[in-house]
């Protein structure tokens, strides 16, 4: 597995997964049917194992990956009927996760994903950033998720809302006595949203914490 110059493995996208899957079951299975009686995968589930979607074939809300279209094609020879979207790729400041990508905080920067669906149905997308995990187990030992938690910060007597405030002691007050709280970034955003201000906001500053246990 490839590594970032601060050595973390580099996850293969779901479409690499894929062709890895259908590859190896050529190579080492469908190659040797005299000794060869079936095939089961790992893992037919979603775990958090170094990333939320390193092992698993499915996602958190249940939907499957294109490890589960491949296994179909595999185990049947057909496709599914509507076929999960083939993510190709995606670009963080133009460049992939093997240029070990650094940013720096407060600045803004492109991402772009190459998706292609084979039905043309429309795509939702979901943006996420986690900080690496440092709960590493071992042969499948159970891991903790990261967790990124975001909080947003103005005067109530400006505007009631939306959005609500919730204050940093607010985080601290629900959430230290079970985790260790760091705040990542903090930024005034009040001028990224014109009706804040026109609403009578002076200020709504948002801030980043990673939850670790």
């Amino acid at each position: 597995v490839a590594r970032t110059a601060w050595d973390v493995g580099i996850e293969q996208t779901s479409k690499e997964k894929a062709q890895a899957f259908r590859e190896r079951y050529r190579v080492a299975i469908e190659a040797d049917p005299v000794h060869c009686l079936g095939s089961y995968v790992f893992l037919w589930a979603q775990k958090q194992e170094r990333t939320p979607t390193w092992y698993g074939m499915f996602l958190e809300n249940g939907n499957p990956t294109e490890t589960v279209d491949a296994m179909q094609y595999i185990w049947t020879g057909a496709w599914p009927d509507n076929r999960c979207p083939a993510l190709d790729s995606f670009l963080l400041d133009g460049k992939t996760a093997y240029d070990d990508v650094t940013l720096k905080a407060g600045e803004n920067y492109p991402a772009t994903v190459y998706v292609t669906d084979h039905e043309n149905d429309p795509v939702t997308y979901r943006w996420e950033i986690l900080p690496e995990s440092t709960d590493l187990g071992m042969g499948g030992d159970y891991e903790s998720r990261p967790e990124t938690l975001l909080a947003a910060e103005n005067d109530q007597s400006e505007m009631e809302g939306p959005p609500f405030a919730v204050a940093d002691s607010e985080i601290h007050h629900y959430y230290e006595s079970a985790f260790s709280i760091n705040l990542l970034h903090s930024e005034d955003i009040v001028d990224e949203r014109p009706r804040w201000r026109q609403a009578g906001l002076s200020a709504l500053v948002e801030s980043v914490f990673r939850l670790d246990r």
